[in-house]
């Protein structure tokens, strides 16, 4: 388990987009792809404007450059378009900017989990078991309920409710408002002002950088609710929040995963919720191992989280994982709890007519000493 968090530490402090693409280092925001190609970047450092994934900018710019990775999803008919007042979109800016380019249906309704995860995801490079851990099983213990969910067709604003079936909004939010405070569906401008301004005016992200944004949201809704609601599974979806964010966004460095983005790919999937020009996915990339690698470096990464995270989750990815899979009571998941959290994620993977090798690595990871 150390091997883990000592390999994301070396990547996230050594092997940044600097480092491996120098281009994201200068003043000029060059394809690293092209070189020679310059790209005028959507957005500008933390302190500029906001845009809104309702009102995401100058339609001019939504087509991508041509010889781009981005004009290529375009001619494959994954192009991005905003919402329409008619269209349904949820608390999750991943699956809102899938729906905006087309990985599902794009008016967002009447969708269904097992085509998210075994195809729309895969699409942008995140493995079916993070897929399915973030989007049922985090809320699920019986196979009847899990069989039911991955039958389900729900549009994407159904996901913003406290509710057993479907609870893929937490509290503490980057860009969403709490349950118990507001509209905890629609992106809120104040409250990623919040996050950029912890993250600064640096042209790069990590999972620290992250982390301490993190932990300036939580700090602003302990002020306004008058105590701490930021509790071990939302600590925990917090964290493979970040893993998620960073594993898909950031480039490849020598072939490794770097956790470290351009600040403008993460504006880009945050505000307009559409994905980046000139980044394209790598298969399987995003995968339970490096989200909750760098989902700890994330937790590591504000000392204002410490506390919270001390008091009901250990700073490890099977101690993320095992926060996920509390019981009511609180107490950690025991082997047999793990087991069959396992046998549900191999029955879906069957469902689908996909391989389970995932699903066995898994299991060594989580279950094995």
């Amino acid at each position: 388990m150390r091997t883990w968090h000592l390999i994301s530490l070396y990547l996230i402090t050594s092997l940044d987009p600097v480092f491996g693409f120098p281009q994201f280092g200068n003043g000029q925001f060059k394809l690293p792809f092209f070189p020679g190609r310059n790209l005028k970047p959507p957005f500008g450092p933390a302190n500029t404007p906001i845009v809104t994934p309702r009102n995401p900018g100058d339609p001019s710019t939504w087509q991508c450059p041509p010889g781009t990775p981005g004009a290529r999803r375009d001619a494959n008919g994954h192009y991005f378009r905003p919402p329409g007042p008619r269209d349904s979109r949820g608390p999750c800016p991943g699956l809102n900017a899938l729906a905006n380019h087309g990985y599902f249906k794009r008016s967002g309704k009447q969708v269904n989990l097992l085509n998210i995860v075994f195809d729309s995801l895969r699409g942008i490079g995140v493995s079916p078991e993070i897929g399915l851990i973030v989007g049922a099983l985090g809320y699920v213990s019986k196979l009847a309920d899990l069989k039911r969910i991955l039958s389900l067709g729900f549009d994407l604003d159904e996901l913003a409710g406290h509710l057993p079936t479907f609870a893929i909004e937490h509290d503490c939010s980057f860009t969403r408002e709490d349950y118990a405070l507001g509209n905890n569906n629609e992106f809120n401008p104040d409250l990623w002002r919040i996050v950029l301004n912890e993250i600064g005016n640096k042209e790069k992200v990590n999972a620290f950088s992250l982390g301490r944004a993190k932990g300036a949201r939580v700090k602003d809704e302990k002020a306004r609710r008058g105590f701490n609601s930021y509790e071990p599974r939302s600590i925990a979806f917090g964290a493979i929040e970040v893993g998620l964010i960073l594993t898909t966004l950031s480039p490849l460095s020598l072939g490794l995963v770097v956790g470290s983005s351009p600040l403008e790919w993460v504006r880009s999937l945050f505000e307009q919720e559409r994905l980046p020009c000139d980044w394209s996915p790598v298969p399987l990339k995003t995968n339970t191992i490096t989200v909750l690698a760098l989902g700890v470096e994330s937790l590591l990464g504000n000392k204002r989280l410490l506390g919270d995270v001390l008091e009901g989750i250990i700073l490890t990815p099977k101690g993320i994982l095992d926060a996920l899979f509390r019981s009511r009571n609180s107490t950690r998941p025991d082997s047999e709890v793990r087991q069959h959290q396992l046998s549900m994620m191999r029955y879906a993977f069957a469902e689908a007519g996909h391989d389970a090798s995932g699903v066995d690595e898994l299991e060594r990871f989580w279950v094995g000493e």
